[in-house]
């Protein structure tokens, strides 16, 4: 990126913030002008901040840095710098430097959009729940799996209120606190919160399909956004991987993981794997509760409303997987519904997110933190 031609245009652009008019209505015409002005001085630093996040996601954590520095520096011009528009800034900071190991300078910009938040009584409750997220897994990187646990719960508790208990954005919440809970060997806290997680999925994914295989529309996956699908499919995915490795692949547990993600591949469209994983928990089904039963005759109703086409012998099917062996969950981000809430898994979300620092898709000091 070309930061220096960047700062350039801002400089002109803001020069012409208070530029004379002339001629008649010259205030009306100062007015216009000065609302063009800064609808473009916005998309200007709209468009920096979405490049140091760029950045972050390539892997260039340093020009990533320098990136989000020099954003923050503009919008401190423009905004002022007790602005609640610099909080973003502050959030893309701090993950860069969790992402480079640098937990003291990450915690310290949180610390900065703690404090900016705190000032303005009306922000947002995106914001805050991606403050304690971001808080949250920072902690979880750094090995603070207590103050990790605090900070994912303050921010599970936000995003309820923001999208509800049982909405698929809540579930990113869910999933950092299983993630910190099997970091500390609590594996049955871990585990139910992952039940929490494919519960809320499995509702969701099963009310966007009628009979006739049509998604309703405010449930189409555009409406969760690019990042947040990413983030939804590593977190499904990796349940699967560990549910796997726990209880073995023939178990309840397991197959219902295998069909929540053959109809999240549904969903987004992409049916050679949506096929693969159809079959796996149909043949697992078929082995715990027999080829009869229920539930093993709703996975074939399924497979027949999606126009599958399974072989009549699927047990050749049940063996280790290879795309996604060894997968563990990650923590999620995000998003930012945006949370895009600019960047976690928070409005949309998250605004789900830049790669999780260190390792990737795992949020002023902890008194401080607490106060938020």
């Amino acid at each position: 990126a070309d930061w220096n031609s960047l700062e350039t245009k801002f400089q002109e652009l803001n020069s012409m913030l208070n530029a004379p008019s002339y001629g008649l209505n010259a205030s009306l015409a100062r007015q216009k002008q000065k609302q063009q002005v800064e609808s473009s001085i916005e998309m200007l630093l709209d468009m920096a901040q979405a490049e140091a996040r760029r950045l972050l996601i390539e892997g260039d954590a340093q020009a990533s840095v320098e990136g989000g520095l020099r954003t923050l520096k503009l919008k401190e011009a423009y905004y002022g710098t007790g602005s609640l528009q610099l909080v973003p800034c502050y959030f893309h900071l701090a993950r860069t430097n969790q992402y480079l190991d640098k937990f003291k300078q990450a915690e310290e910009f949180l610390s900065l959009a703690q404090w900016n938040i705190l000032k303005h009584p009306e922000a947002d409750v995106s914001l805050k729940a991606e403050l304690h997220q971001t808080f949250g897994l920072l902690y979880a990187s750094d090995g603070k799996l207590d103050l990790a646990l605090k900070q994912l719960s303050q921010a599970t508790y936000f995003l309820t209120i923001l999208n509800g208990p049982s909405h698929v954005l809540t579930s990113f919440g869910y999933f950092d606190l299983g993630n910190v809970f099997a970091a500390t060997s609590n594996m049955d806290s871990a585990m139910a919160f992952y039940e929490k997680v494919k519960d809320i999925w499995y509702d969701h994914l099963t009310s966007v399909f009628s009979e006739d295989d049509i998604e309703i529309e405010h449930r189409a996956p555009s409406s969760l956004g690019d990042e947040n699908l990413q983030d939804g499919l590593k977190m499904i995915r990796g349940i699967v991987g560990l549910q796997t490795e726990r209880f073995g692949l023939v178990h309840p547990s397991t197959g219902r993981a295998e069909l929540i993600l053959g109809l999240f591949y549904r969903w987004v469209g992409d049916d050679p794997h949506g096929t693969e994983c159809m079959a796996r928990t149909l043949e697992i089904h078929k082995r715990v509760y027999g080829a009869q039963h229920q539930s093993t005759m709703k996975i074939r109703q399924f497979v027949t409303q999606f126009g599958y086409i399974l072989p009549a012998d699927t047990a050749s099917i049940l063996s280790p997987r290879t795309e996604e062996s060894g997968s563990q969950p990650q923590p999620s981000q995000p998003a930012p519904s945006q949370p895009a809430a600019s960047e976690p898994a928070v409005t949309q979300p998250a605004q789900a997110a830049a790669p999780a620092p260190a390792p990737t898709p795992a949020p002023a000091p902890a008194a401080a933190a607490a106060a938020a």
